[in-house]
C-alpha cells in the first residue's frame, strides 16, 4: 500500500509566513504532508518551475510574485 496517492515533487510552496521548496503528499484528495524527499506514492508529478499556493487547504497553480514568471 502506498503512503500517498500522489506526490508533487520540487514545488515552490507559498504560505502566509514563508516561501520554500518542498514536496507535497496527497492522500484521499487531501494534502497530508509537506516536506523534503517524500516517497511512497502511487503516482508522482515533478512540479519543478511551478508554484503551489496553499489557501484554505487547497493546492493550485498561482502567479504569486515570489514564484517569478509563470
Amino acid at each position: 500500500m502506498s503512503n500517498y496517492d500522489l506526490i508533487i515533487q520540487n514545488g515552490t510552496v507559498a504560505t502566509a509566513a514563508d516561501v520554500f521548496q518542498a514536496d507535497i503528499g496527497i492522500k484521499d484528495g487531501k494534502i497530508v504532508q509537506i516536506g523534503q524527499s517524500l516517497s511512497g506514492a502511487a503516482r508522482t508529478i515533478d512540479a519543478w518551475g511551478g508554484c503551489r499556493h496553499r489557501d484554505l487547504g487547497s493546492s493550485h497553480r498561482t502567479d504569486h510574485p515570489s514564484c517569478g514568471p509563470a
